[in-house]
Protein backbone atom coordinates (compact mmCIF):
# COMPACT_ATOMS: atom_id res chain seq x y z
CA UNK A 1 0.00 0.00 0.00
CA UNK A 2 2.77 2.46 0.91
CA UNK A 3 4.68 1.61 -2.22
CA UNK A 4 1.70 2.31 -4.50
CA UNK A 5 0.98 5.57 -2.67
CA UNK A 6 4.59 6.69 -3.20
CA UNK A 7 4.38 5.88 -6.89
CA UNK A 8 1.12 7.81 -7.15
CA UNK A 9 2.76 10.88 -5.57
CA UNK A 10 5.76 10.68 -7.93
CA UNK A 11 3.52 10.32 -11.00
CA UNK A 12 1.36 13.22 -9.81
CA UNK A 13 4.43 15.43 -9.36
CA UNK A 14 5.72 14.54 -12.83
CA UNK A 15 2.38 15.43 -14.45
CA UNK A 16 2.10 18.62 -12.42
CA UNK A 17 5.59 19.70 -13.53
CA UNK A 18 4.77 18.97 -17.16
CA UNK A 19 1.58 21.00 -16.89
CA UNK A 20 3.42 23.85 -15.18
CA UNK A 21 6.15 23.89 -17.83
CA UNK A 22 3.75 24.12 -20.79
CA UNK A 23 1.45 26.61 -19.06
CA UNK A 24 4.44 28.84 -18.25
CA UNK A 25 5.73 28.64 -21.83
CA UNK A 26 2.31 29.76 -23.09
CA UNK A 27 2.24 32.73 -20.69
CA UNK A 28 5.77 33.77 -21.68
CA UNK A 29 4.87 33.74 -25.38
CA UNK A 30 1.74 35.82 -24.60
CA UNK A 31 3.91 38.32 -22.72
CA UNK A 32 6.10 38.78 -25.80
CA UNK A 33 3.02 39.70 -27.87
CA UNK A 34 1.11 41.73 -25.25
CA UNK A 35 3.25 42.84 -22.32
CA UNK A 36 1.25 43.54 -19.15
CA UNK A 37 1.44 47.31 -19.40
CA UNK A 38 -1.26 49.78 -18.39
CA UNK A 39 -4.40 50.21 -20.49
CA UNK A 40 -7.19 52.61 -19.51
CA UNK A 41 -10.44 52.93 -21.45
CA UNK A 42 -11.88 56.20 -20.15
CA UNK A 43 -15.10 55.60 -22.15
CA UNK A 44 -15.78 52.24 -20.44
CA UNK A 45 -16.89 50.92 -23.84
CA UNK A 46 -16.21 47.33 -22.84
CA UNK A 47 -19.16 47.61 -20.43
CA UNK A 48 -21.40 48.10 -23.47
CA UNK A 49 -19.64 45.63 -25.78
CA UNK A 50 -17.59 42.85 -24.15
CA UNK A 51 -15.70 42.30 -27.44
CA UNK A 52 -14.39 45.88 -27.43
CA UNK A 53 -11.16 45.78 -25.46
CA UNK A 54 -8.38 48.33 -25.52
CA UNK A 55 -5.76 45.58 -25.27
CA UNK A 56 -6.79 44.49 -28.78
CA UNK A 57 -4.98 47.55 -30.17
CA UNK A 58 -1.65 45.86 -29.49
CA UNK A 59 -2.41 42.17 -30.08
CA UNK A 60 -1.06 42.12 -33.70
CA UNK A 61 -4.45 40.89 -34.94
CA UNK A 62 -6.33 43.26 -37.25
CA UNK A 63 -9.54 41.22 -36.84
CA UNK A 64 -9.85 42.28 -33.20
CA UNK A 65 -10.70 45.87 -32.38
CA UNK A 66 -11.56 48.52 -29.83
CA UNK A 67 -14.83 50.30 -30.55
CA UNK A 68 -15.51 53.51 -28.70
CA UNK A 69 -19.21 53.41 -27.85
CA UNK A 70 -19.47 56.65 -25.91
CA UNK A 71 -17.57 59.75 -24.92
CA UNK A 72 -15.11 59.84 -22.05
CA UNK A 73 -16.78 61.36 -19.01
CA UNK A 74 -13.81 62.43 -16.91
CA UNK A 75 -10.77 62.69 -19.17
CA UNK A 76 -9.96 64.75 -22.24
CA UNK A 77 -8.75 61.56 -23.97
CA UNK A 78 -10.75 58.42 -24.73
CA UNK A 79 -7.97 55.99 -23.82
CA UNK A 80 -4.44 55.62 -22.48
CA UNK A 81 -2.29 52.67 -23.47
CA UNK A 82 1.32 51.71 -22.77
CA UNK A 83 2.81 49.81 -25.69
CA UNK A 84 6.42 48.78 -25.39
CA UNK A 85 9.68 49.37 -23.60
CA UNK A 86 12.11 51.45 -25.61
CA UNK A 87 15.02 49.03 -24.94
CA UNK A 88 15.76 45.32 -24.85
CA UNK A 89 18.40 43.57 -22.75
CA UNK A 90 21.24 41.58 -24.27
CA UNK A 91 24.40 40.57 -22.42
CA UNK A 92 23.68 42.91 -19.48
CA UNK A 93 23.34 45.98 -21.74
CA UNK A 94 20.03 47.62 -22.68
CA UNK A 95 19.92 48.43 -26.40
CA UNK A 96 17.33 50.79 -27.94
CA UNK A 97 14.70 49.09 -30.10
CA UNK A 98 14.91 52.01 -32.54
CA UNK A 99 11.33 51.97 -33.72
CA UNK A 100 11.09 54.20 -36.77
CA UNK A 101 7.34 54.41 -37.19
CA UNK A 102 3.95 53.94 -35.61
CA UNK A 103 1.17 52.37 -37.69
CA UNK A 104 -2.56 52.86 -37.11
CA UNK A 105 -5.22 50.61 -38.66
CA UNK A 106 -8.91 51.58 -38.47
CA UNK A 107 -12.09 49.58 -39.01
CA UNK A 108 -15.83 50.29 -39.42
CA UNK A 109 -17.27 52.58 -38.18
CA UNK A 110 -14.24 54.62 -39.20
CA UNK A 111 -13.35 57.66 -37.11
CA UNK A 112 -13.27 60.97 -38.94
CA UNK A 113 -10.14 61.86 -37.04
CA UNK A 114 -7.84 60.31 -34.43
CA UNK A 115 -5.39 62.31 -32.37
CA UNK A 116 -2.69 60.36 -30.58
CA UNK A 117 -0.48 62.18 -28.12
CA UNK A 118 2.66 60.08 -27.86
CA UNK A 119 4.73 60.15 -24.67
CA UNK A 120 7.81 58.44 -23.32
CA UNK A 121 6.93 57.29 -19.80
CA UNK A 122 9.74 56.65 -17.38
CA UNK A 123 10.29 52.96 -16.67
CA UNK A 124 10.81 53.06 -12.92
CA UNK A 125 11.44 50.28 -10.46
CA UNK A 126 8.24 50.48 -8.44
CA UNK A 127 9.71 48.23 -5.75
CA UNK A 128 12.35 50.86 -4.96
CA UNK A 129 10.67 54.18 -5.80
CA UNK A 130 7.44 55.33 -4.24
CA UNK A 131 6.35 57.78 -6.92
CA UNK A 132 4.54 57.91 -10.22
CA UNK A 133 6.70 57.83 -13.36
CA UNK A 134 7.27 61.04 -15.30
CA UNK A 135 6.02 61.24 -18.88
CA UNK A 136 7.72 63.26 -21.63
CA UNK A 137 5.67 64.47 -24.60
CA UNK A 138 7.06 63.40 -27.99
CA UNK A 139 4.49 64.36 -30.63
CA UNK A 140 0.85 64.60 -31.61
CA UNK A 141 -0.20 62.34 -34.46
CA UNK A 142 -3.23 63.18 -36.61
CA UNK A 143 -5.04 60.42 -38.49
CA UNK A 144 -7.72 61.41 -41.02
CA UNK A 145 -10.82 59.42 -42.07
CA UNK A 146 -9.65 58.65 -45.61
CA UNK A 147 -6.73 56.66 -44.22
CA UNK A 148 -7.35 52.98 -43.49
CA UNK A 149 -3.73 52.29 -42.62
CA UNK A 150 -1.33 55.12 -41.98
CA UNK A 151 2.27 55.20 -40.84
CA UNK A 152 3.94 58.02 -38.92
CA UNK A 153 7.66 58.54 -38.52
CA UNK A 154 9.09 58.45 -35.00
CA UNK A 155 12.03 60.71 -34.27
CA UNK A 156 12.96 59.43 -30.82
CA UNK A 157 16.73 59.21 -30.31
CA UNK A 158 17.75 56.75 -27.60
CA UNK A 159 21.11 55.38 -26.50
CA UNK A 160 22.44 52.20 -24.94
CA UNK A 161 22.06 51.95 -21.18
CA UNK A 162 23.84 49.79 -18.62
CA UNK A 163 21.59 50.36 -15.60
CA UNK A 164 17.87 49.70 -15.59
CA UNK A 165 15.76 51.88 -15.51
CA UNK A 166 18.04 54.84 -16.34
CA UNK A 167 17.19 56.23 -19.78
CA UNK A 168 14.62 53.49 -20.46
CA UNK A 169 11.01 54.40 -21.20
CA UNK A 170 7.64 52.96 -22.17
CA UNK A 171 5.92 54.25 -25.31
CA UNK A 172 2.57 55.57 -24.08
CA UNK A 173 -0.30 56.87 -26.22
CA UNK A 174 -3.27 59.00 -25.23
CA UNK A 175 -5.99 58.49 -27.85
CA UNK A 176 -8.89 60.77 -28.81
CA UNK A 177 -11.30 59.85 -31.64
CA UNK A 178 -13.78 62.07 -33.48
CA UNK A 179 -16.71 62.57 -33.90
CA UNK A 180 -16.92 62.64 -30.15
CA UNK A 181 -20.48 61.42 -29.62
CA UNK A 182 -20.46 58.57 -32.17
CA UNK A 183 -19.06 55.03 -32.36
CA UNK A 184 -15.57 54.74 -33.80
CA UNK A 185 -13.31 51.74 -34.36
CA UNK A 186 -9.53 51.16 -34.26
CA UNK A 187 -8.16 47.66 -34.87
CA UNK A 188 -4.40 48.03 -34.38
CA UNK A 189 -1.68 50.43 -33.30
CA UNK A 190 1.81 49.06 -33.69
CA UNK A 191 5.42 50.18 -33.54
CA UNK A 192 7.95 49.16 -36.21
Amino acid sequence: MRYSFSILIVISLVFFNIYLYFHTEKKISEYEIIPPFRTEDFTFSNQIDKNSKLIYLKDKNEKSSWIKHRESRYQKHDAEIEFSLTHFKKDSIFYPKNFSEIQIVTCDPKPEKIIIDLYLREAINVDKELRLPNSFFQSSILFEKEDVIKKFELKTKLKEEKNFPNGIYIYTAFIKTFPEKEKTCISEISFH
